[in-house]
């Protein structure tokens, strides 16, 4: 394996995934507010709750990688931590959520600029890290079982 990604996680990656969590949690607040009272509006919430868990884990991740204390990641995340992913897909899926958030931000601004740092550490941990480690782990378990 190569250099871990959090030898290159840095203030300025907590500062974007805070920005963008923030940001993320407004704008689907509002989108929740103007629904009112019906059917749309228990979807929105389960839509946000389920983008949100993306974001959060990405989160968690970085604190870890730089030392956050718990309080300070819980103001964000709220308490508790969103499990990891278990699988490949769902460590691409993580990826694909910053790659897209990514796609529909407007170049040159700065919510543009901390989604490509996390997109870009994200990618760095999952293929570096996340995928290895499964693939590790599932060869380990396949000699056991063979022994």
């Amino acid at each position: 394996m190569t250099a871990a990604p959090w030898t290159m996680t840095t203030d300025e990656h907590w500062s974007a995934i805070v920005a963008v969590c923030e940001s993320r949690d407004a704008s689907w607040a509002e989108e929740i507010r103007k629904a009112g009272n019906g059917d749309k509006r228990w979807r929105l919430t389960e839509a946000r709750n389920a983008d949100m868990a993306q974001w959060h884990i990405l989160a968690v991740l970085i604190a870890r990688k730089l030392g956050i204390p718990t309080l300070i990641r819980e103001e964000l995340t709220g308490v508790g931590r969103p499990p990891n992913p278990t699988d490949r897909e769902g460590w691409l899926g993580i990826v694909a959520t910053a790659r897209r958030a990514l796609d529909k931000a407007v170049d040159g601004t700065p919510h543009y600029r901390n989604l490509y740092a996390i997109w870009r550490w994200a990618h760095l941990y999952v293929q570096v890290w996340a995928i290895p480690l499964l693939e590790l782990r599932a060869a380990a378990f396949e000699q056991r079982d063979a022994a």
